[in-house]
């Protein structure tokens, strides 16, 4: 009824079993830490009547206090759960469970926007059977593209939930003029980079923010400050981000494209994980393919499958022609 092996992304119908099995598992949570959380929730693919799915129950668990609840691991552990950590979503303490994997239980404060779009985006799609069914075509086609690789299946859905959200929770994108923290993340869910900006433009597709000369950058070694100016844009849809570089005299000095997941934004923060291969246009001259080197190794690395590697090696191919009719907006400061 539930489980599936690492490393395989299967959809199975809808069981109307699901529901209970989410009853039985919050019934082991709440005799265990019911006492440090205030809510538990069936999330996910399963919590949604029709939807073909993962054979996986997630569990959203609320709290007050993201460090407090450190003193559930112990606990979720004796319930032969495994910690894994924040991975990548910052404040969520992660657990699985299952060999093969069965449950995932999502710790958040009640207050986060984690557990707000968890919520908002299943009962959106309980209420929408049209956009059930769009999900489950989404999903269906990913699963084919991606049979061997949950990252790439979960990044490349990203964008139909960004636009479900944004239609059940007003006011989830920020607008020109914001300010917006930026969070760069590898595929082990490190985050590495990050920094602060202001957000220029905004529509239903894409975020374009623009930070000018001596933007401060923080990196897990130390931090460093820009020398000009850059314009970036992120998609909620499409698996890269887009910078325009200008030198301290105003002048464009070129564009790069990373290769990356779809841009997420999460309160007054915009996440994106950088998958290693890049593709710069330097004035003049062509564009091409960098960073070959850095990209083979992630791949070895992080375990990226051979379905994945050839999507971003065709992404990066296309981000040749993208960036050799890109129209550079110029440096018009906020």
């Amino acid at each position: 009824m539930i489980g599936l092996p690492a490393k395989v992304v299967a959809l199975h119908p809808y069981d109307p079993a699901w529901p209970r099995l989410f009853q039985e598992e919050a019934a082991r949570l709440q005799a265990a830490i019911g006492r440090y959380v205030l809510d538990i929730q069936h999330v996910g693919s399963t919590s949604i009547p029709g939807l073909a799915a993962k054979p996986i129950i997630d569990l959203a668990v609320a709290v007050a206090n993201f460090e407090e609840a450190a003193v559930c691991i112990e606990p979720m552990e004796r319930l032969g759960y495994e910690y894994r950590g924040e991975n990548g979503l910052p404040r969520r303490h992660l657990f699985v469970k299952g060999t093969p994997r069965t449950h995932h239980v999502h710790i958040n404060e009640i207050h986060s926007a984690d557990w707000q779009q968890q919520i908002a985006f299943r009962d959106y799609l309980r209420a929408r059977p049209d956009l059930t069914g769009e999900y489950a075509r989404i999903k269906q086609q990913l699963a084919r593209q991606f049979p061997t690789d949950r990252r790439a299946y979960t990044e490349q859905k990203s964008g139909f939930i960004f636009n479900v959200l944004r239609k059940a929770i007003p006011g989830l994108v920020p607008q020109p003029g914001d300010p917006l923290r930026v969070r760069m993340f590898r595929s082990n869910a490190e985050c590495y980079r990050w920094w602060e900006t202001t957000v220029e433009a905004v529509d239903d597709d894409s975020l374009v923010t623009f930070s000018p000369p001596g933007n401060l950058i923080h990196e897990t070694q130390g931090e460093w400050r820009t020398q000009g100016a850059i314009r970036a844009h992120y998609w909620f849809a499409r698996p890269y981000v887009l910078l325009e570089i200008y030198g301290p005299d105003g002048a464009l000095g070129g564009l790069y494209v990373h290769v990356s997941s779809p841009a997420l934004v999460k309160n007054a923060e915009l996440y994106v994980t950088d998958h290693e291969l890049d593709v710069v246009k330097q004035p003049g001259g062509p564009a091409q393919i960098v960073d070959e080197v850095e990209f083979i190794a992630a791949a070895a690395t992080y375990g990226y499958s051979a379905e994945f590697q050839a999507f971003c090696r065709q992404i990066a191919r296309d981000a040749l022609t993208l960036v050799d009719h890109w129209q550079p907006s110029g440096w018009r400061q906020l």
